[in-house]
C-alpha cells in the first residue's frame, strides 16, 4: 500500500544510503525489499541501518503491507522484539505481540490440512529413521565386541557412566518379523518343572509351543515372578 508510513520508510532508507558511517556506531544490513517479499542480496537492495532504525523500519513495513505480506512482516517484527539488540517499551511490546498473535490465529499454516499431514508424516519418518539408526549402531557394536575389536571401559572412563541407556523403556522398531526370525528376539535358558534345562531362542515361540502364558513368562524373565507353571528362567542373554 502507498501511505504515510511507506513515505517515512523510504525517507529513513534514503538518508541511510547517503550518509557516511560513524565510528563506534553499530550498524546492520537491512533488505529494503525483504527477501520473503521477493527481495534479493544485491547492493541496490541493501542498506546499513542502526539498530534503532532497523527496528523502526520493520515496524513501518507492517503498516503498509497487507494479507500474507503483512503476516510475514509481523513475524519478522515479532522475532526482533525478542532479541537483546533492540530495547522497546512495554507499550510497544504489547502492540507488537498483540498484532502478531491476531495475525497468527488467522494465517497459521496448521489451519491447512495438507500442511498438517505433511508435518505428521515428516515427524513419523524422523522417529523411525532415528530408531533404525540406533538399532543398527547397537548391532554393529555388538559384532565388534564379539570379534574382539571393542573393549569395555569401566567406571568414570566409560562414556555412559552415570547416564541412562538410549533404549531404556523403549521398544525396538518393527521389523515385520516375529518369533525366531525377529532380530530383536532374546535367548533364554529355562528350567522345566522336572528340572530339564532348555535353551530357547525366542520366549514367545516357546510359550506358544508349551501353551504357556507369554505375559506371565515375561514377568518371570524380568524377575517380577519366580516361576510360571513350574517353569523358571535361569539366564537370559542380550539381543540376538
Amino acid at each position: 500500500m502507498t501511505n504515510k508510513y511507506k513515505k517515512i520508510y523510504y525517507q529513513i532508507i534514503n538518508q541511510a544510503k547517503n550518509r557516511t558511517k560513524t565510528e563506534n556506531v553499530l550498524y546492520e544490513k537491512h533488505h529494503i525489499i525483504p527477501k520473503c517479499l521477493g527481495g534479493d542480496n544485491s547492493k541496490e537492495n541493501l542498506v546499513n541501518l542502526t539498530y534503532r532504525e532497523h527496528f523502526i523500519c520493520h515496524r513501518l513495513l507492517v503498516k503498509f503491507t497487507e494479507g500474507e505480506q503483512k503476516y510475514k512482516m509481523l513475524w519478522a517484527l515479532h522475532r526482533m522484539a525478542y532479541t537483546e539488540k533492540y530495547t522497546i517499551t512495554s507499550r510497544l511490546y504489547e502492540i507488537v505481540r498483540s498484532d502478531f498473535i491476531t495475525s497468527l490465529k488467522k494465517n497459521h499454516p496448521s489451519k491447512n490440512e495438507s500442511w498438517r499431514k505433511k508435518i505428521s508424516i515428516a515427524v513419523l519418518m524422523e522417529w523411525q529413521n532415528n530408531y533404525q539408526r540406533k538399532y543398527k549402531t547397537s548391532q554393529k557394536m555388538k559384532k565388534m565386541w564379539e570379534e574382539g575389536k571393542l573393549f569395555a571401559k569401566f567406571g568414570s572412563e566409560n562414556g555412559m557412566y552415570g547416564k541412562e541407556p538410549w533404549n531404556k523403556n523403549k521398544k525396538f522398531p518393527g521389523t515385520g518379523k516375529s518369533g525366531k526370525d525377529n532380530p530383536a528376539a532374546k535367548k533364554f535358558t529355562i528350567i522345566s518343572p522336572i528340572g530339564e534345562i532348555i535353551m530357547i531362542e525366542c520366549l514367545k515361540t516357546f510359550c506358544e509351543e508349551k501353551q504357556l502364558d507369554y505375559g506371565c513368562m515375561k514377568k518371570v524373565s524380568q524377575g517380577k515372578n519366580k516361576q510360571h507353571r513350574g517353569y523358571t528362567i535361569l539366564r537370559k542373554e542380550g539381543h540376538q
